[in-house]
Parts: C-alpha cells; sequence; structure tokens
C-alpha cells in the first residue's frame, strides 16, 4: 500500500510539473500580440476536448469491468451490481497511464519541433 501511494504522489508531482511545461511550450511558439488569444483559445479547448469527455470515458471504464448488471422487468439493463474489483483497478489505472504516456510524447514533441524548425 505505501509502494502504491508512493508511486502515485510521484505521479501527481509529474502531472502537475507537466502543466507548467506545457503553458511555456505554448506560450513559446506564439507571438507576443497573440498570446492572450491564444490562452482564451487553449482553455476553450481544454474544456471542450477533457472536461467534457472525460466523464464519458470514465463511466465506459467503469463499466468495463461490471460483471453483474441489474435488469429490470422490462429487460433494461440498469445499474451494476458487482464489479471485477482487479479489472477494474487495471483498467482505470491502465487508461489513466495511456493518458499521459499520449500526453507527454505529444508535449516533448511540441517542445521539440520550434527549435527544429529554427534555422
Amino acid at each position: 500500500m505505501i509502494v502504491f501511494l508512493g508511486v502515485l504522489l510521484i505521479g501527481i508531482l509529474a502531472a502537475s510539473m507537466f502543466m507548467v511545461f506545457g503553458l511555456m511550450a505554448r506560450l513559446r511558439c506564439i507571438r507576443e500580440t497573440q498570446k492572450p488569444l491564444a490562452l482564451a483559445i487553449v482553455s476553450l479547448m481544454l474544456s471542450i476536448l477533457t472536461y467534457l469527455p472525460g466523464p464519458l470515458v470514465a463511466g465506459f471504464t467503469i463499466d468495463a469491468a461490471c460483471v453483474v448488471w441489474n435488469v429490470d422487468d422490462c429487460n433494461r439493463t440498469g445499474n451494476c451490481l458487482l464489479y471485477d474489483v482487479d479489472k477494474l483497478r487495471y483498467l482505470i489505472h491502465g487508461t489513466t497511464g495511456e493518458c499521459k504516456v499520449v500526453i507527454t510524447g505529444r508535449l516533448r514533441t511540441v517542445l521539440w519541433l520550434p527549435d527544429t524548425q529554427q534555422g
């Protein structure tokens, strides 16, 4: 349990540091006069592309670990009655880890790209 909490803490600290690097990378690629507009557009896109589909992805991930569904008299599926806890754990941490790997790769590309285009 202590190892898990330690790894989780390191992951949270790394993710919060990448937020600063992401902001620096975005500001580095934009002219000085366009930075306020760029930050507004980034904020809007983050809201649309992360905050809206995030709960949907989490719901699908949690539903994928369901073993027994509650079915009513009309044969409609209701709430999950029993989860496969091991599968749920792997799905949640796997989905989170996969998203972090993709984001880290894209951030590295953004940080590397401006240096290769000068010159």
